[in-house]
């Protein structure tokens, strides 16, 4: 095996260390997981909190946390995060596609020999550590993560931001994220949910292709070739109320214990990647609390509402917030509104959301192309009246800018890839170390100008040195 054995970076290069601890979120007006058919019980997200620390308090006793820690230690759990998962990080073959993700000289018992060390992996940031007591509050970032996605989606962006003087949490949407561990909760109250010996929700069927979930998005309505889009706004909307129930713990934690007084509530960003991406821009206009946002690799859902008049058959929400079913029709859906500042990041090579972008724009005359991969997306951006930076990350794909398997094993994984609009030519992925210090820093800048209100960043956030990011913007003097 190569370096690819070991992926410990160190500890962010911020003016702070990162401390880090799991926390169980309850959210008692919501049952357990609605969308999945558990109306009863209490809402529970598993969430991460990411925090500075001084570095004088890291010492050789203090514990740094591994990646066996996100699953409780439960080392079967992680082999089912690994191999069974959407993106089949430990998979030789990819079984969706039928194409290999290794390169030539590896094989699978590369991959399980990687996943057996990953599990002991030392993560970038330390447990049972204080809050750094600077005097002042910190500013505050939820991040969501992709449908099929975890808590650790986003966590290089996460622990860079607390090294630069930020607290940042990442809840596990239950029900839309795979092997979730939610019978570890010593408060659980599931309802009816059905939780196995090992403290596993939504694994009811593990043949069925839910990797561990209980609903998956955009699902087609019965009898038809149209996503059902009532679900998916139910599915959106979960995901915002989680969002939502993570700011209620924060308020609490905000009045007493060792966070009391320390977070800056009124500083609140939000991002997300994947489909975490599309929440983030339903969350920046449902959510008046969050101030700006960043999409990473978003799902690009247009208006459909004309395209379902049949089928909704006067079963649009009237009663109840909505993403993507607003009954005005006169206002646009949350999550094409784009009505506050945000960074939108895109992949060049991203066959996954350029191929449900096809899927989605029923318009025939809005297709991605070559030239404009995302069509809705950028029309929205190029009609907004906010700050908006619309950049694309070439050479990349749907898992470059996330914390999966090309990021763990870059020797290992497969890196050369036919091109989405001309497979007859391959491309040569960007590394991933390259990639993730691009996005942590355009992610840094954005929320250090918008949270921090730190306009001597305004240069560097407009104006990319990297020849693999080309980036357009919108209202900024």
């Amino acid at each position: 095996m190569t370096s690819a054995d070991s992926t410990n970076r160190g500890i962010p290069k911020g003016r702070f260390a990162v401390g880090s601890k799991t926390l169980f979120i309850h959210d008692k007006t919501r049952g357990f997981d609605a969308v999945g058919g558990v109306a009863d019980g209490v809402r529970t997200l598993i969430a991460e909190i990411w925090y500075p620390v001084f570095p004088s308090g890291v010492t050789a006793q203090i514990k740094q946390p591994d990646y066996g820690d996100y699953v409780f230690g439960n080392k079967a759990i992680h082999a089912r995060m690994m191999y069974d998962t959407t993106f089949f990080h430990a998979r030789e073959i990819e079984p969706l596609y039928g194409t290999s993700t290794v390169r030539p000289d590896f094989c699978q018992k590369d991959l399980d020999k990687a996943v057996e060390i990953l599990f002991h992996q030392k993560r970038n940031s330390y447990l049972d550590l204080p809050l750094a007591d600077t005097g002042y509050s910190f500013p505050v970032v939820v991040s969501s993560h992709g449908d099929a996605g975890s808590r650790y989606n986003l966590s290089t962006a996460c622990e860079h931001l607390a090294g630069h003087g930020y607290i940042v949490v990442a809840p596990d949407h239950t029900g839309n994220s795979p092997y979730s561990m939610v019978g570890m909760d010593p408060d659980l109250d599931p309802g009816s949910a059905v939780i196995n010996e090992q403290g596993v929700y939504g694994e009811t069927d593990p043949i069925a292709p839910f990797y561990g979930q209980t609903y998956q998005v955009f699902q087609p309505i019965p009898g038809t070739n149209l996503p059902d889009i009532l679900k998916a706004d139910q599915a959106v909307m979960q995901r915002v109320n989680d969002l939502r129930a993570v700011l209620a713990r924060l308020g609490k934690m905000n009045a007493f214990g060792p966070f009391a007084g320390r977070m800056d509530l009124n500083r609140l960003g939000i991002m997300g990647k994947s489909f975490g991406g599309t929440t983030t821009l339903a969350g920046l206009e449902l959510e008046n609390r969050f101030k700006a946002g960043v999409a990473v690799v978003p799902a690009s859902i247009p208006d459909l509402r004309n395209f379902f008049v049949n089928h909704l058959k006067g079963m649009l929400p009237h009663d109840r917030e909505s993403a993507l079913l607003n009954p005005d029709m006169e206002k646009t859906p949350a999550v094409t509104a784009m009505n506050k500042p945000c960074l939108i990041i895109n992949c060049e090579e991203d066959d996954i959301i350029i191929r449900f972008n096809d899927t989605l724009n029923l318009n025939k005359n809005c297709r991605p192309s070559e030239k404009n991969t995302h069509p809705a997306l950028y029309s929205v951006f190029q009609s907004t009246k906010a700050p908006v930076i619309f950049a694309m990350l070439e050479n990349a794909d749907h898992s470059t800018c996330g914390v999966s398997g090309p990021y763990w094993w870059p020797a290992i994984k497969r890196n050369r890839y036919p091109k989405y609009f001309n497979p007859k030519q391959e491309y040569t992925l960007i590394h991933p170390e390259k990639a993730h210090r691009i996005l942590k820093q355009l992610i840094l800048n954005f929320f250090d100008l918008y949270l921090k209100k730190d306009k001597t960043v305004l240069d560097t956030l407009l104006t990319s040195k990297n020849s693999c990011l080309r980036m357009e913007h919108k209202n900024y003097i």
